[in-house]
C-alpha cells in the first residue's frame, strides 16, 4: 500500500531489510507477533530509534492477513544512553592493562572516537608547564 511505502522510506537504509524481513516472516504466520528496533527519519532530516511491535489481529479464508495492529514507543533515549555506555566500556578495556608506551597513540584514538560522539571536529590536548 502507498501508505505501507511511504513509511518504509523513512526507515533508515541499514534497518529497512531487516525490518521487510520481519514483517514477511510475520504476515506468513510463522511467529506470533512482529518486534523491531529501528531508526526512523524525522521531518527535520534526523532520525529517532522506534520499537515497533505488531500483530496480524484478521486473516481471510486463504490466510492472507486483513488486519495488523501495533504500537511504537520513542526509544532514542535509551538508544543514545546504551551508545554512550557502550563506548565507555570498549575506552576502559583500551586503558586496562595497557603499555605506557601505546597511550598516547590511545588516549588520541580514544579523542578521536569521543569527537565522532559528540560530532566535533577535533580535540586537543594541552600540556601545562
Amino acid at each position: 500500500s502507498s501508505k505501507f511505502d511511504s513509511f518504509y522510506e523513512l526507515i533508515h537504509p541499514k534497518d529497512r531489510e531487516g525490518f521487510r524481513q520481519n514483517m514477511i516472516t510475520h504476515l506468513k504466520g510463522k511467529t506470533e507477533q512482529f518486534n523491531k528496533e529501528l531508526q526512523l527519519k524525522k521531518k527535520n532530516g534526523s532520525y529517532m530509534w522506534l520499537f515497533i511491535a505488531g500483530k496480524v489481529t484478521n486473516r481471510n479464508r486463504s490466510g492472507k492477513a486483513t488486519k495488523i495492529i501495533g504500537v511504537y514507543q520513542d526509544i532514542t533515549d535509551q538508544k543514545e544512553f546504551q551508545n554512550s555506555l557502550e563506548l565507555l566500556i570498549k575506552m576502559a578495556k583500551t586503558f586496562i592493562n595497557m603499555p605506557i608506551e601505546n597511550l598516547d597513540t590511545e588516549v588520541n584514538a580514544a579523542l578521536a572516537e569521543i569527537g565522532k560522539y559528540v560530532n566535533a571536529d577535533r580535540a586537543y590536548i594541552f600540556d601545562t608547564i
